[in-house]
């Protein structure tokens, strides 16, 4: 409710009390009132204390029951676990004297009209279940009220209430079931920013609370302010006929257990002798919880009515936890941020999923990658066994092995709407207006993340079929590139010849005296004087990764040291161990299938002068990346994004920012002047980055293959997207040797050209073409000339005299 609104129902308020009763109507406000007891009540049972802390409890529920019952005021008294077996441990036939010799539960139910109904905050082991499971036992058969749960969808503590659509098991008690029918007090952990609704409905989900469902099966009481003033405002809106007879309104007050020496006459001169004035005038009824959902049914012929419902606008970061196999009954914990304004029109956001660099497997941090600023859905998760205690995923973390490729493979699906959450709920379900587009959904691998990116994506291809694009950011693919075989930025291994990408193996050599940083002796190491001693400042130590007691050296260096002949050490991984350890880690070996599995993927690899890490001046790790995709026949290849878009980001020119027609080919010299400038300052690489994850993006949803965009490229707005009715077919049969046809249709009619490039953007072949009836080409493989073409990626681009145009890729082989 607004401050304004507040104030105006309070200045009716003093109104209405100078002015002679009169109702507008004969709406009564219904009103119920509760206590329940926490866990916590009574301690610890080994405490000496606790029986006398008991008995207090036990003499003030008397006396307040007693009194409500000479009063005829309902009252519903709610009790977790812990008091409950207190009732069972201290119960005696001296106490049950003072209540008719019967156990307390008995007495307040039986004899006092008191509805017992079961609270439980699910800790310890003990569940709603449970506790109606001891209400039973003592005598008093529990209602279907769910004495308090928290409704926030999105807070990762959230109370599942769906779950109480169907009966349920006891936990400690596996023979018992109850079922819950009525939710009371949606709040919020620790009751901060409860909301404040009144009325009832049936909330049809999770992610729909405040919206009824006519066949939903578990009914909600709005609690309203619960309290008396909350109590006086609503009688004020039936008063005024704001709100007609016919539309239900409730409030419900609770009244903690923890009673203190004023206790009852607090209660009885501030709480219950206003709310009995308010009854008799005809203004309010008191009611318990069961029958007010009776009367609703009865008298309201169950039609639901929710006043002053919270603003459900869907917030902007929340988590979820993604079933997986590899992260057990915990699943993945996913952090989901969605952009106040979506990319595209209907509401449409491209959805992007961030995996983590380094070898540690926490992934959600307190860092923004700020690409919902540009209007993504970004998804960061933790992998198996890793994140901060109340984000950890479940599961044994491997370093980046099987466990955490196959979580990825499940968060993917999970963002591509093809996988629900631990609920039940896809993602399209939890993000309000903005809709996930799930034919636009990619991958963004930071550093060592982009060999997970690959991995998953040509292992488990099958089953993540759509998915449009992977951006890798100076990621270390390629064997021995997560373990800096080629040199880091301290120091440049000597055996490694930037100029061809070459190692001199004959230099590997074995030193059994070798003691490592951590304590490991006998290491391989290249010698580069070839003295055959290891000298500290000459030779080059080679690099290995540990896991589980092993080193894992790269592949390379692994055979040659075995084709050395030397004993090594134990804790050397052996050459079939050190290859079934780097299948899982490098994506060197799965760009071809990850290709395979989605013809359509589309990669950018971002690339600077100075990596982050690596130190080879030729960046092996990013050529090996980008070659790998380029000749796999993926759809779309770039090294760094269109310069336009790096523009449309930072919001001015950047000249010096560089520009690579996509599909370019590159060797371990000219790719040294394609990656980007890091001395720029505005050109940081998170930047850059984000331009590229934009570029990629857009081009999906246009369908724009161009090898350049041109300066006006950048931006959903501003990119030309060819007519509806102008279409490019992929040609047939692709890859092909000898001849293969190219269909296509003008639309409307038009000239237009269809012009051939290679990979290096020179023009191979060109044909003028007219008309707008289906056509077709057919290339034998010669250029203009006559001369037969070489074997390679060429791209071909329809263009009409009015500017639309098409661009596909072709693969020939010989």
């Amino acid at each position: 409710m607004t401050y304004f609104t507040k104030l105006m129902l309070m200045l009716a308020l003093t109104v209405c009390a100078l002015l002679p009763a009169a109702r507008a109507n004969d709406g009564v406000v219904y009103v119920v009132l509760f206590m329940h007891n926490e866990d916590t009540a009574l301690g610890d049972f080994n405490d000496p204390g606790t029986p006398a802390k008991y008995q207090r409890n036990r003499e003030m529920l008397v006396e307040m029951g007693q009194f409500l019952h000479n009063n005829n005021v309902p009252f519903d008294w709610e009790s977790d676990w812990k008091f409950l077996q207190g009732v069972l441990k201290y119960e005696t036939p001296e106490l049950e004297a003072t209540t008719n010799n019967k156990n307390l539960v008995r007495y307040l139910s039986e004899d006092l009209g008191i509805t017992v109904d079961p609270h439980s905050h699910e800790h310890y082991g003990y569940n709603y279940a449970d506790v109606a499971c001891l209400i039973d036992s003592l005598g008093v058969p529990p209602t279907d009220i769910i004495g308090g749960h928290i409704w926030d969808p999105y807070n990762e503590k959230y109370a599942n209430w769906e779950r109480f659509r169907q009966p349920l098991q006891g936990s400690q008690y596996p023979h018992y079931t109850w079922s819950g029918r009525v939710l009371i007090g949606s709040g919020t952990p620790n009751h901060t920013y409860d909301p404040q609704p009144s009325g009832l409905w049936r909330p049809t989900d999770k992610y729909h609370y405040w919206q009824d469902d006519p066949d939903g099966n578990v009914l909600c009481v709005g609690q309203y302010t619960g309290d008396l003033a909350g109590v006086q405002e609503l009688v004020q809106l039936y008063r005024t006929d704001a709100i007609p007879a016919d539309q239900i309104l409730t409030c419900t007050i609770h009244t903690p257990q923890s009673f203190y020496p004023d206790f009852m006459n607090d209660f009885e001169q501030n709480l219950i002798e206003p709310l009995l004035e308010l009854q008799n005038n005809g203004d309010i009824r008191l009611v318990s919880f069961v029958e007010l959902a009776d009367i609703w049914e009865t008298e309201f012929g169950g039609r639901a009515h929710i006043y002053n419902a919270p603003n459900t606008t869907t917030p902007s970061q929340f988590g979820v936890r993604v079933p997986s196999d590899a992260a057990g009954s915990e699943g993945v914990f996913v952090q989901v941020t969605v952009p106040s304004a979506p990319r595209y029109d209907n509401q449409q956001a491209p959805v992007v999923v961030h995996v983590t660099g380094g070898w540690d497997g926490a992934g959600v941090t307190e860092k923004s990658h700020g690409l919902a600023d540009q209007g993504f859905i970004e998804l960061d998760f933790n992998f198996p066994g890793s994140g901060r205690p109340d984000e950890m995923s479940g599961g044994i973390y491997d370093e980046r092995g099987e466990n955490c490729i196959q979580a990825l493979a499940d968060v993917v699906q999970f963002a591509m709407g093809t996988k629900a959450d631990s609920y039940g709920y896809v993602l399209h379900e939890m993000t309000g207006d903005t809709q996930p587009a799930y034919d636009n959904v990619g991958l963004c691998g930071w550093s060592n993340g982009g060999n997970a990116t690959i991995v998953a994506a040509g292992m488990y291809g099958e089953a993540l079929t759509g998915l449009a694009w992977i951006v890798n950011w100076e990621s270390p693919v390629g064997d021995g590139m997560p373990n800096v075989d080629a040199g880091g930025k301290n120091r440049l291994n000597p055996a490694y010849n930037p100029d061809t990408g070459e190692f001199d193996m004959s230099l590997l050599a074995y030193a059994a005296e070798l003691t490592a940083p951590d304590g490991a002796v006998g290491g391989l190491y290249f010698d580069i004087n070839q003295n055959g001693e290891l000298d500290g400042g000459v030779d080059y130590l080679a690099s290995y990764h540990s896991f589980l007691g092993l080193d894992y050296y790269s592949n390379r260096i692994r055979q040659a040291a075995q084709e050395l002949g030397v004993p090594l050490a134990d804790r050397i991984a052996t050459v079939e161990e050190t290859q079934e350890f780097w299948l899982w880690r490098n994506g060197e070996h799965w760009i071809e299938d990850a290709v395979q599995a989605n013809p359509d993927l589309m990669f950018i690899v971002e690339a600077g002068d100075r990596d982050h890490v690596q130190g080879a001046i030729d960046h092996p790790h990013v050529l090996i990346q980008y070659d790998g995709f380029l000749n796999a026949g993926a759809r779309f290849v770039r090294l760094n994004p269109d310069r336009s878009y790096i523009e449309d980001i930072l919001g001015m020119a950047m000249p010096d920012a560089v520009d690579n027609d996509a599909f370019a080919s590159f060797d371990h010299l000219t790719i040294r002047t394609a990656v980007q400038p890091r001395d720029i300052v505005a050109l940081r690489s998170e930047f850059s980055v984000a331009a590229a994850l934009c570029e990629v993006a857009d081009r999906t949803k246009e369908n724009n293959l161009a090898p350049q965009l041109g300066d006006d490229a950048a931006g959903v707005e501003t990119t030309q997207i060819a007519p509806m009715d102008m279409s490019l077919a992929q040609n047939y049969p692709n890859p092909f040797n000898g001849r293969t046809f190219i269909q296509f249709n003008l639309g409307q009619g038009a000239e237009a050209a269809m012009t051939l490039y290679d990979v290096l953007g020179k023009v191979v072949r060109r044909w003028r073409i007219q008309g707008s009836a289906e056509q077709s080409i057919v290339w034998d493989g010669r250029d203009s000339q006559g001369r037969e073409a070489p074997s390679g990626v060429y791209i071909y681009r329809l263009e009409t005299s009015h500017g639309e145009s098409l661009v596909r890729k072709m693969l020939m082989t010989k």
